[in-house]
């Protein structure tokens, strides 16, 4: 006999995520986790919206009283004209991928840097006065290279194969931070990096070596992994990427992507709700969601 269901109520919050497509997102399992083992009373679901219809979603989602939503492509830059403000993260990054209703509409946020500082600082990874070398100029690329300035990185080379990529990653970055940062091509990245020095930390923040391309990496050379102390690649699937092996093997320690996607919806809970989680709590989340994640991988 089956019985009723009395988790979702008349009284139960409403948040959501907002993208196209919206079907693989795991977000729906970690929100619903949070609140799960938190005793909140709500709910988190996915919403499909499509690009034309971006103003009148979150016209009708502030209509209904949807406290806060994650934005996941293609909406991550198109949302910020139809918001009412932009929180520092958000306005540095130039994207936004959470919302927060106010009485007027919407505030955006950007969690990718509170998400990576909160991995590094949950790993003991400290940033100040250390050497960091950044694969990639994207927008994690992006995210990486302002928290690394933010927290006064001593040196900071930017490798990618498109020079301009690089060197507008880098005028981007000046804007808003003093820091020591440098373009490195990747053709000679082991030169380059080795006139540094140790490196600190290196940050992998491309797709190279994601699932189904997983016997590629960005940099393949052992020689470059034997002066690195810290190797995180931004990638989780699969688990364990070519770099990340390879780093590994020549004693790094390593860190993949899934503690910041994890941090990341961390932070954002924590704005949608006006709360701080601990970081013991956020741990047994995290541990919680990665046995899930790990069991689908396998099947």
């Amino acid at each position: 006999m089956s019985q009723a269901v009395t988790h979702v109520r008349g009284t139960s919050k409403v948040l959501g995520i907002i993208g196209n497509p919206v079907k693989h997102s795991i977000s729906p399992i970690i929100h619903n986790t949070i609140a799960n083992y938190l005793k909140h009373d709500l709910v988190y679901v996915a919403f499909r919206l499509e690009g034309e219809k971006l103003k009148i979603g979150l016209d009708g989602a502030h209509a209904l009283g949807i406290d806060g939503m994650s934005v996941t492509v293609p909406h991550k830059k198109a949302v910020i004209p139809f918001l009412t403000s932009l929180d520092e993260g958000a306005a540095q990054i130039g994207a936004v991928n959470a919302i927060k209703k106010t009485d007027d509409g919407y505030c955006g946020y950007n969690t990718d840097i509170m998400g990576l500082e909160k991995t590094f600082d949950n790993e003991s990874v400290s940033i100040e006065d250390k050497s960091i070398v950044i694969f990639g100029a994207g927008g994690a690329a992006r995210a990486a290279g302002l928290l690394a300035a933010k927290k006064n990185a001593g040196r900071i080379v930017i490798a990618n194969r498109s020079e301009d990529n690089a060197k507008n990653l880098i005028d981007h970055i000046l804007r808003y931070y003093n820091a020591n940062i440098s373009y490195a091509p990747l053709s000679n990245i082991i030169d380059e990096s080795g006139k540094a020095g140790y490196i600190d930390l290196v940050i992998q923040t491309t797709s190279v070596g994601m699932h189904p391309n997983t016997d590629n990496s960005i940099v393949e050379d052992d020689v470059f992994f034997q002066n690195v102390d810290v190797a995180f690649d931004s990638v989780y699937t699969p688990w364990k990427t070519l770099f990340l092996s390879i780093a590994e093997r020549n004693s790094s320690k390593i860190i993949n992507g899934f503690d910041m996607l994890i941090y990341q919806a961390v932070a954002a809970y924590e704005i949608w709700n006006d709360i701080y989680i601990a970081k013991d709590d956020a741990i047994n989340i995290k541990n919680a969601v990665k046995k899930y994640f790990l069991k689908e991988e396998d099947t």
